[in-house]
């Protein structure tokens, strides 16, 4: 049971980073298809 705040702690950040990457994975698809338009 010693273990569950650093399990909880490994999944908050894991959770994070996901959304920081698809987060930042939409905004650079986003740019490419601006890029794509204005051509």
């Amino acid at each position: 049971m010693n273990n569950w705040p650093i399990f909880a702690a490994g999944c908050g950040v894991f959770f994070i980073v996901l959304t920081g990457l698809i987060m930042y994975g939409m905004a650079q698809f986003r740019s490419l298809e601006r890029n794509d338009t204005n051509k």
